[in-house]
């Protein structure tokens, strides 16, 4: 994995059409990565979550400014 955008991007699709229980292994899947690779950048799915809420929440922000 290059870097996070993909696993991320592919988080906040999975959460959003199939809510936050959706599995890590799902996830990864949609990513085009392996779960363990979503698991060393993000240690649980509540850090993943996190990890989606604060992106979008500066996305946010830059477009308030």
């Amino acid at each position: 994995m290059k870097n996070q955008a993909s696993p991320l991007k592919a988080a906040e699709e999975a959460f959003v059409e199939l809510g936050v229980d959706v599995s890590v292994a799902e996830i990864a899947r949609h990513a085009g990565v392996g779960k363990g690779t979503v698991f060393r950048h993000f240690a649980t799915k509540e850090e993943l979550l996190a990890a989606v809420v604060v992106t979008r929440l500066r996305d946010l922000m830059a477009h308030c400014t």
